[in-house]
């Protein structure tokens, strides 16, 4: 995973690993492979309890195996998908078929990995899912931020004299004519420039 992107996870509150496994001893090899991943890991044993913490808690990868009892890993994909569609998932299958695997892609997984794998193949996907949707929530940051500086016309501050400064370039912007900005340096001459 790329350095500067674990610094920042580690940073910022950990992202949330759900490993899904009803088989103890597989669930315990993966945990011991995703000891070390940047994430907290939380494992339950059954797509029932998995569906409950992920009704109750922001979950970024899903680590699940496809087949159990009940409630499958295709159903674990589509209800943690319909909670939030960021939610990377990982299905582990010891059946694996071209539909199945066709079918988890289609309903959105970030992988399919047959067992046995090898652990460090799991680790790199893992690694490779969290970064996908850490980098898709600063996508969201980001562009919710350049709305909100879109929305205040690229002027920040909501005093009197920013609304007068906002007031002259909308009544100064209906005109073909040359406008004199003047300011000290850091001012925001060049925002206003632009909008007039």
């Amino acid at each position: 995973m790329d350095e500067s992107i674990a610094k920042a996870q580690q940073g910022a509150a950990r992202a949330t690993v759900l490993l899904v496994e009803d088989d103890p001893a597989m669930r315990r090899m993966i945990r011991e492979v995703l000891a070390t991943a940047v994430a907290e890991v939380v494992e339950v044993d059954s797509s029932q309890d998995a569906l409950g913490y992920l009704e109750d808690h922001e979950v970024a990868v899903v680590v699940t195996d496809l087949r159990m009892p009940r409630i499958g890993g295709l159903e674990v994909l589509r209800f943690a998908k319909a909670r939030d569609a960021m939610t990377q998932v990982i299905l582990l299958t010891g059946h694996a078929t071209v539909e199945s695997a066709v079918e988890a892609l289609k309903g959105g997984a970030y992988d399919y990995l047959r067992k046995p794998f090898e652990p460090d193949d799991l680790r790199r996907i893992v690694d490779r899912a969290l970064e996908f949707h850490q980098l898709n929530r600063e996508n969201i940051r980001l562009r919710e931020t350049n709305r909100a500086y879109a929305d205040l016309d690229g002027l920040v501050g909501k005093n009197a004299a920013v609304e007068q400064v906002r007031r002259m370039v909308r009544a100064s912007a209906g005109y073909d004519c040359c406008v004199l900005i003047t300011g000290e340096s850091g001012t925001g001459k060049e925002v206003v420039a632009h909008r007039t």
